[in-house]
């Protein structure tokens, strides 16, 4: 018979933790990782893409494609500026790093080295945790000055010529639609973890996420495109209705992340055109109503755009069917994974579901302390940048989704 005093337990729980911790580092790592895959292989496809342009004399959408990788420099500036501003002093290093456009995988390592030898401790944390925040944010960015304008062109050549849609253009059109919403999700998770008493996402939740995000944009992208086919530039005037629609709903809700006037304005305008594609939360509180109206309208809008560039209604067949029904199923399938999510996985699933808006402490109390997020610590001044890492976006707090 075995007796175990106190002592025995005592010793062994310090070994227990330990595992725990070395198993969450791991996960971390393995997210991390999983990342930069993501990245890689939609660069891979967009220079492969480029390569098939090139080899069916196919010059002007190689041009386009290749030109559309220059904004991506601006990400580049604004990350070596964060590593200066932070007092890394390896400029030529990092100016060689930025310049190849390697900068956001120069984070993922810094990120992976950060949660891989991290020992506990609350400096450590913050330090790991704000690490992430930054490449999240630096990589949404270049998702959305970069990725999406590719995956629109991409999207446009797969609808309006003969390439097909097992060519090596639907494939990117697919990774490009997979990166941005991966990098969706990665931004709401560093903002769930920024924030106190928020619950590190489990994996259930990142892949509900990234089914909502791809669904949804992967149905905009379609229709939006499917119209531009037919119509041609009038796309450009149903983007514009919709810009101008959202940047005045946004202005109906106040957002006070900017304080100057015309940076008020300049904020919200680019947040209008952003929300022709996607939903961004930028009020905090409740959000299930915002959004609720803003994929109502998404769905008239897109159904209105299917039933005008297509010819269903009077000339029924698979072909010209094919596109305005996958479009359709993708926004079905990303509305059910956003309302699973919401109901099942959101850190206060159990106050959305009952309508009621209770202190995220409770919430917190109810579900388990995360191992992997800040909870009720308060950041310490050393793991904090000099930069502010979600000044391009206001509060991180403002950006994650509320019931």
């Amino acid at each position: 018979m075995m007796n175990a005093g106190p002592g025995a337990l005592v010793r062994r729980m310090p070994s227990a933790a330990r595992r725990s911790a070395c198993w969450i580092a791991w996960c971390q790592a393995v997210l991390l990782g999983v990342s930069a895959l993501v990245i890689v292989a939609e660069r891979s496809a967009l220079i492969y893409c480029i390569g098939f342009y090139l080899w069916n004399d196919e010059t002007q959408w190689a041009a386009f494609t290749l030109g559309l990788f220059l904004p991506g420099t601006a990400v580049q500036l604004l990350s070596v500026k964060w590593y200066y501003d932070d007092g890394d002093d390896r400029r030529c290093y990092l100016s060689v790093i930025h310049i190849l456009h390697l900068g956001i995988f120069k984070r993922l390592w810094d990120c992976m080295r950060s949660v891989l030898h991290m020992q506990g401790s609350v400096a450590e944390l913050g330090v790991a945790v704000m690490q992430q925040a930054d490449m999240a944010a630096l990589w949404l960015l270049e998702a959305l000055i970069l990725t999406l304008p590719q995956s629109l062109l991409q999207a446009y050549v797969v609808v309006s010529t003969d390439v097909g849609i097992a060519s090596p253009v639907a494939y990117c059109c697919g990774l490009c639609v997979l990166s941005v919403s991966w990098a969706l999700v990665l931004y709401s998770r560093a903002c769930c973890l920024i924030r106190p008493g928020h619950l590190a996402m489990p994996p259930a939740a990142l892949l509900c996420q990234l089914v909502w995000r791809a669904g949804m944009l992967g149905a905009r992208v379609t229709c939006l495109m499917f119209f531009a086919r037919v119509f041609n530039w009038w796309v450009c005037g149903v983007a514009g209705f919709h810009w101008l629609t959202a940047s005045f709903w946004l202005v109906s809700q106040q957002p006070d992340i900017c304080n100057g006037h015309w940076c008020w304005r300049a904020f919200n305008s680019i947040l209008g055109l952003i929300h022709v594609f996607l939903f961004l939360n930028v009020k905090d509180g409740p959000s299930r109503f915002r959004m609720a109206s803003f994929y109502a309208f998404m769905l008239v809008e897109n159904a209105t755009l299917l039933l005008a560039a297509s010819d269903f209604l009077s000339e029924a067949s698979w072909d010209n069917m094919t596109l305005p029904t996958s479009a359709l199923c993708s926004f079905v399938l990303g509305a059910t994974s956003l309302v699973l999510y919401y109901r099942f996985l959101h850190p206060k699933s159990t106050e959305i579901s009952h309508g009621t808006d209770r202190h995220m402490g409770s919430a917190c109390i109810e579900q388990g302390e995360s191992s992997f997020s800040l909870g009720d610590k308060s950041l310490p001044a050393s793991s904090i940048q000099n930069h502010g890492s979600f000044s391009l976006s206001g509060v991180a707090g403002s950006l994650l989704e509320h019931p």
